[in-house]
């Protein structure tokens, strides 16, 4: 049993926006986070994933 089998999820708001914004998957992602990482960084959110 995975993780979406325990969740189900809920909209507690809907907004509309003039942003350029796209789905992916559960997670909106605007233009600033769409930026190329660096090495250095990416290796911080591998030790990040890791943790877990």
């Amino acid at each position: 049993m995975g993780w979406s089998d325990k969740t189900t999820p809920v909209i507690v708001q809907l907004h509309q926006s003039s942003l350029m914004v796209d789905d992916a998957d559960s997670e909106i992602l605007l233009d600033a986070d769409k930026k190329t990482m660096g090495n250095e960084e990416l290796a911080q959110y591998i030790e990040l994933v890791r943790l877990l």
